[in-house]
């Protein structure tokens, strides 16, 4: 389609190269017609470079906030658990007792039953 004689200016560094010296991509409309990109490839590959290194900066500045976060969180006061009346080890003795008077009327029955 083209020949190799023909050139074009990177927009990044402003130098005219062949277009042997440029991505190609298409599109979806008309997939047959072939685009340039307006950056040469070095100039493409130091961008794609150097916006990686931000994503990573920006990851790792989330990360560092979360576990900041994290710390500064307040420790629970493990005396919580001991005034607590439903962590209480007398709020489950009412429950012994509903299961204790359970058992006498189910011998009793059974006592019936023997009879």
């Amino acid at each position: 389609m083209f020949s190799n004689n023909i050139m074009k200016q990177c927009n990044m560094c402003n130098e005219i190269k062949p277009l042997s010296e440029y991505y190609k991509f298409s599109n979806k409309n008309n997939p047959e017609r072939v685009y340039y990109q307006s950056y040469c490839k070095k100039c493409a590959n130091k961008r794609r470079a150097e916006n990686w290194r931000k994503q990573r900066a920006r990851e790792r500045e989330i990360l560092a906030m979360s576990q900041r976060d994290r710390s500064e969180r307040p420790k629970l006061d493990p005396s919580y658990y001991q005034d607590a009346p439903e962590h209480s080890r007398s709020s489950a003795e009412p429950e012994s007792e509903s299961t204790s008077s359970d058992s006498p009327t189910s011998s009793s029955s059974s006592q019936h039953s023997q009879e």
